[in-house]
This record gives C-alpha cells, structure tokens and sequence, in this order.
C-alpha cells in the first residue's frame, strides 16, 4: 500500500509538474509573442524615423534650392533696377545736354532777331 501511495504521489507530482510546465509554456510562448510585437513595433519605429529622416533631408535640399533660386532672383532684380537707374540716368543726362543746346540755340535766335530788329527799325528810321 505504500507502494500505490507512492506511486499515486509520483503521478499526483508529475501531473502537477505537467500542469507547471504547460503553464510555463504558455507563459513563454505569451512572452515571446509580445516580443515578437514589440520587435515589429520597433522595427516599424525605425521605417518610419528613416523616412522622416529622409524626407527632412530631402526638405533641406529643397529649402536650400529655393533659397539660391530666390537669392538669385534678388540679385537679378538688384542688377536690373542698377541697369534702368543708368540708363535713366543716361537719359536724363543726354535730354539736360539737348535742352541746354536748345537754350543756346534760344539765345542765338534771341540775338538775331534783336539785331534783326535793331537793322529793320535803323531802315526804317533811315526811310524817315
């Protein structure tokens, strides 16, 4: 009778060590479940920090374009509005250089008639 005591202990710890063991496995498999989880929730971190990463890059490269495009732009204009400065200049200059001969030519005509009328009022003063 102790032996089929015994022996009911052995199977009795036996199915208990069975019981624990399945429980640890379950335990195990749950935890290497979540890991796998949490493996591909990092991994799919790291896709998109790449991306981010990689659209920020493609951003600067883009901002930076822009920039030298603008920057590009402004000096352009700078050497446009110089341009037309120069050339209105150039223009007001010839134009002040063709009314000063204007006012010569003016005065020379002024000068002539004024002689022109001091002979017809000398002829006239002369037939009187």
């Amino acid at each position: 009778q102790s032996r089929d005591n015994a022996v009911k202990e052995v199977k009795s710890l036996q199915s208990q060590f069975n019981a624990e063991l399945g429980k640890a496995d379950q335990a195990v498999q749950a935890k290497s479940d979540e890991l796998k989880k949490m493996e591909a929730l990092a991994s799919n971190l790291q896709k998109q920090l790449e991306k981010e990463m990689q659209m920020r890059e493609q951003l600067a490269k883009e901002k930076s374009s822009l920039e030298q495009g603008m920057e590009a732009q402004v000096v352009k204009m700078k050497n446009d509005v110089v341009a037309t400065r120069e050339g209105a200049n150039s223009v007001v200059t010839m134009k002040d250089n063709e009314l000063k001969k204007m006012d010569e030519l003016a005065a020379k005509l002024r000068d002539e008639l004024t002689k022109q009328t001091e002979k017809v009022s000398q002829m006239e003063a002369k037939q009187a």
